[in-house]
């Protein structure tokens, strides 16, 4: 529009727009049509790469024409050259009030938060306008409805419900750490006083999605998630690797290797019941014990697995950036690198663990990510000397440790 402008005005003889993407997506046709308008008007339309940026001198621009190979030179009398859209300076401080993610132009994001449908978590926090993206105005105004839409959904009710569990707080174990509260991905946490000395954590149930991040966190175990609680997963670890009857196990020499994975439902776990609905195969000696995120990781999942005899444990967890919950991948990472130290420093081969990112739909690469790591225990097994002091057995594990 503005090009056209200037030669209605025949304020230039020549005008070239040099241009890296033309946006001409609007839904009424306007934008196609100032464009169609602009070059019957005389404007042309040059279009470079990203690798090879116009070249400016005094009097003349210098660009590579992707087409014919070779370096055009542009006479300019006058450059122009548009602002970029920057968001607003107050979006740093808003997005620190109300812990929201920001991208690498320091927009603010929309949290994605995609549970079942009866888990569905909305914050009441909507983005919208210039502070979520550069945007046109059909596009505000659609962004704007759906907006409207969503709020109007909790504004119309008398009450709140839900259905998804809930963490707990055992207040006869809580000792006012306060470890819980910076892990929280949706500011659920808060400290409250009370008539002891030590405050409490306290959980606001409408802000809590149960990714279990806290319950790793503390440190006396005084959290708890109905449906996910340490007890559960501990004995479904035990279970998943009871070793088999005696008359029936093979010789340790030739036994495959024990792997257990502890599967976030969302990616690894699902990506395995993919491939037995479609009949995959995988490494036969893999037993799964699914999370509800990856959040729930706890290192002593791991040690626990090693105790009951497994040689390998992988952990199955969303991409970065994927997480249901928020920052669930981010958080089992650095435990798991953290687990991984102190294994090393145990004489423990941190080989024998293992972090893998997968997407839920994806069971050709699950398959072969778990075989993989199974034929690496089953070389390190059969490897003289492979994996020094790190192929114990179980049982001597648990005498060394105390426990039976």
């Amino acid at each position: 529009r503005q090009a056209a402008a200037l030669k209605q005005l025949g304020a230039a003889d020549q005008v070239t727009v040099l241009f890296r993407e033309l946006y001409l997506a609007n839904a009424s046709g306007q934008d196609n049509d100032d464009f169609q308008q602009a070059k019957d008007m005389g404007v042309s339309f040059f279009r470079y790469h990203q690798e090879h940026p116009p070249l400016i001198g005094e009097d003349r621009v210098m660009v590579d024409d992707p087409i014919a190979g070779q370096r055009m030179e542009l006479g300019c009398g006058l450059l122009v050259t548009p602002g970029q859209f920057q968001p607003p300076a107050y979006l740093d401080s808003l997005a620190a009030l109300f812990r929201l993610p920001q991208d690498q132009d320091g927009f603010l994001l929309q949290p994605r938060i995609r549970l079942k449908p009866d888990r569905a978590i909305d914050n009441g926090i909507y983005l919208l306008g210039g502070a979520h993206q550069p945007t046109d105005t059909n596009e505000l105004l659609l962004n704007a409805y759906l907006v409207s839409g969503r709020a109007l959904r909790f504004l119309r009710r008398e009450s709140l419900s839900r259905s998804s569990p809930v963490v707990e707080v055992d207040s006869t174990l809580c000792t006012g750490c306060a470890q819980c509260v910076p892990v929280c991905p949706t500011a659920a946490i808060r400290m409250s006083a009370r008539d002891a000395v030590l405050s409490q954590s306290d959980i606001d149930w409408t802000r809590c999605i149960g990714c279990g991040s806290c319950l790793v966190a503390c440190p006396v175990h005084c959290l708890n998630l109905p449906g996910w609680e340490d007890a559960a997963v501990f004995a479904q670890i035990e279970a998943a690797l009871k070793p088999a009857a005696p008359s029936l196990a093979s010789p340790a020499a030739s036994r495959q290797p024990k792997i257990l994975l502890l599967g976030c439902e969302w990616s690894a776990a699902a990506a395995a019941a993919v491939a037995g609905a479609r009949r995959i195969p995988y490494a036969q000696s893999l037993r799964l014990v699914p999370l509800n995120c990856g959040a729930r990781f706890d290192p002593m999942m791991a040690l626990w697995a090693f105790l009951n005899g497994a040689d390998g444990v992988m952990v199955g967890v969303c991409h970065q950036g994927e997480c249901h919950y928020g920052h669930g991948s981010s958080h089992a990472r650095q435990r798991l690198a953290d687990l991984e130290v102190q294994l090393a420093a145990r004489g423990i081969d941190p080989r024998r663990l293992k972090l893998m990112a997968f997407t839920g739909d994806n069971s050709v690469a699950f398959a072969d990510a778990v075989a993989e790591f199974a034929q690496d225990i089953q070389r390190a097994m059969n490897k003289a000397g492979g994996f020094s002091r790190a192929w114990p057995p179980a049982d001597q594990i648990k005498q060394q440790s105390g426990r039976s």
